[in-house]
């Protein structure tokens, strides 16, 4: 990824491997308008997809995103939904060494039920020393977007 001019705003690009050298970045051809950002590129070890960062339409934040790759050609992104999303800022995509977790960093806040028990409110302390409001580490399996 880099920066698109004195936009501020960053594009992803790929630099294919050639005659035992890496040959001129060029930016991917599924890349936001210079008015959105695409970061945080996290590929698969194939190739076969990649999993980014964008606040691009309809995300009104950074989420996160996947587009496959058939036959040498990018498909269209597409959010990875609100289980992953969840409504809150998602960045920082990488993937485990087999490409079947994702892992991320958000600021999403996970809260046990609301119970009177003591396991609860103990659960809620421990939780409380991490669960700051600040980006946090997250992983979600693959499953349902990698067969």
């Amino acid at each position: 990824m880099r920066p698109v001019a004195d936009t501020g705003k960053f594009h992803l690009y790929r630099s294919a491997y050639q005659n035992g050298k890496y040959q001129t970045p060029a930016e991917v051809s599924f890349s936001a308008p210079d008015n959105f950002s695409d970061v945080d590129p996290a590929v698969a070890a194939d190739e076969s997809f990649l999993v980014f960062s964008s606040k691009r339409p309809p995300a009104t934040q950074m989420e996160l995103f996947i587009v496959f790759r058939k036959g040498g050609v990018w498909g269209v992104p597409q959010q990875l939904g609100a289980e992953v999303n969840r409504g809150t800022y998602s960045i920082e995509a990488r993937l485990s060494p087999d490409g079947r977790r994702l892992y991320f960093s958000s600021v999403y806040l996970a809260r046990p039920a609301a119970t009177g028990d003591v396991l609860s409110r103990r659960r809620e302390l421990e939780r409380s020393e991490w669960e700051t409001g600040l980006l946090n580490i997250w992983s979600v399996p693959m499953d349902k977007w990698v067969k």
